[in-house]
């Protein structure tokens, strides 16, 4: 599975909600105690995403869905850790369609 459904999605608020909702999820899991996968390696991912976007001229809209994904990556290791990838997308789909955003 892929984040593909990401792709040209924007909506105001988006990712300060899905940073929010991202961070308290692995808050509340076994994420917040592992010493990898951990909220620090999600909050660290988040910003090397955004310093590599810069770097490659990537920006507004087209940065927004690179984001989420990058926030949405690893919260499957709230649950599982061998397959946690197809996990995280099973979340970031799950968070969609309650919202009724695109792609959910």
């Amino acid at each position: 599975m892929a984040f593909n459904f990401l792709k040209g999605f924007t909506r105001p608020n988006l990712l300060n909600e899905t940073y929010e909702y991202c961070i308290a999820f692995l808050e509340n899991s076994r994420c917040k105690s592992l010493p990898f996968h951990s909220i620090e390696h999600t909050r660290d991912v988040f910003q090397y995403v955004k310093t590599i976007a810069d770097y490659e001229g990537i920006y507004g809209s087209e940065l927004e869905p690179i984001l989420i994904a990058a926030l949405f990556h690893d919260t499957g290791m709230a649950e599982i850790y061998v397959g946690h990838e197809d996990q995280s997308v099973v979340y970031a789909i799950g968070i969609f369609k309650k919202a009724e955003l695109p792609g959910g």
